[in-house]
């Protein structure tokens, strides 16, 4: 059968080609597969092309189809039409997958790029932090060597003295000298510096988080794209993007125990003044990031304010208050990390909830 796309160019090929009637061409074209009048066939353009009468070599069952195989035969050059439309979108769409994947091996090499340049900063001071401490440890064993040296001096003169001659003189002063050194040994304390492991010499907070944002980018398959604004959302999707837009009337935090169902335990009013737009939990302590632009520190057992950070805001001379919309916030072991519109991302110390860097 012919699709139902086509439906509509198959019903108008119809009604534009055909006579409303049969009755209006007596014979049937077979070359051109058309109704033509008897003055076609004898002066016209079917002049000389088989044919056939439909009132005297067609059945009536013949004359209710002829129209029908007529028409379609229209509607076959748009068929084509279309099919090598389809055909030309199917080159595209392999032409677009390799620009496609070009574009994201340029952007991941670009991003191993930058993370090879971070891991050889790392392995070059960890190699600084090495070769200062190699000459430490070299003048420390070159004095624990003398010192040896001087142990081993002193016992050959005492061990000599011992196994002489033995007499009443007083001892000789080599060997007051050796046996001085000898009981100083013996109560002296060896130096040898303490050693930091090297591994404490780094900060790996920044590559511990971009691993956790990746390997939670995987787990959300983040890399699959939005669908467009053209797609109908299912009757389960209820999108209210205008109303991000509104001021909030208001603001709260509530946290539920996990039961079944979920009961809530805690509802914080007036948390921020704009909309919640990231959580992040750590030890006992709940970071919120709003549109306000500020990160607030929340007790997770209590829900009691700990402390907020302006931490994308901007206060001009004229007191007028520039606030960015935090849009995701990281934490690792030591640091908090916030992303915003500002195109800023800045590191929060765990225990100060101070500003240490920020990455533009």
């Amino acid at each position: 059968g012919i699709n139902a796309e086509y439906g509509g160019s198959f019903k108008s090929a119809m009604q534009g080609s055909m006579p409303q009637t049969v009755e209006d061409y007596s014979f049937y074209d077979m070359e051109d597969q058309t109704l033509v009048r008897p003055s076609d066939l004898l002066i016209g353009p079917s002049r000389g092309h088989p044919y056939k009468s439909l009132e005297s070599e067609m059945s009536a069952a013949q004359r209710s189809v002829v129209q029908s195989m007529i028409g379609s035969s229209q509607i076959r050059p748009q068929l084509a039409d279309k099919y090598h439309q389809l055909q030309q979108r199917q080159q595209d769409l392999v032409s677009d997958l390799e620009v496609a994947k070009s574009a994201v091996t340029t952007r991941f090499d670009a991003v191993r790029v930058l993370v090879d340049r971070l891991e050889a900063g790392h392995l070059e001071h960890l190699d600084r932090c090495c070769n200062d401490l190699l000459p430490q440890l070299e003048a420390s064993a070159l004095q624990i060597r003398e010192f040896e040296h001087q142990v081993e001096q002193s016992q050959q003169i005492v061990k000599a003295y011992i196994e002489g001659p033995a007499d009443s003189e007083p001892l000789p002063d080599s060997v007051k000298d050796a046996d001085h050194n000898l009981r100083s040994a013996l109560v002296c304390v060896v130096p040898c510096p303490e050693i930091v492991p090297l591994a404490d010499c780094l900060d790996t907070s920044l590559p511990d988080s971009v691993a956790l944002a990746l390997q939670q980018s995987i787990e959300l398959k983040e890399y699959v794209a939005a669908e467009s604004a053209a797609a109908q959302p299912t009757r389960h999707t209820k999108v209210h993007i205008a109303d991000l837009d509104q001021p909030p009337i208001q603001i709260q935090i509530q946290m539920f125990e996990m039961t079944d169902p979920p009961t809530c335990q805690t509802v914080v009013a007036e948390a921020h003044s704009k909309w919640v737009s990231a959580m992040v939990h750590h030890q006992g302590v709940l970071y919120t990031g709003s549109w306000d632009g500020t990160i607030k520190a929340w007790d997770s057992t209590t829900m009691e304010l700990l402390g907020t950070m302006d931490a994308h805001v901007k206060r001009s001379g004229d007191s007028k208050v520039t606030a960015s919309r935090i849009r995701s916030l990281a934490v690792t072991s030591k640091h908090l990390w916030s992303g915003a519109d500002d195109d800023c991302i800045k590191v929060w110390g765990l225990g100060s909830l101070c500003c240490v860097a920020t990455l533009t």
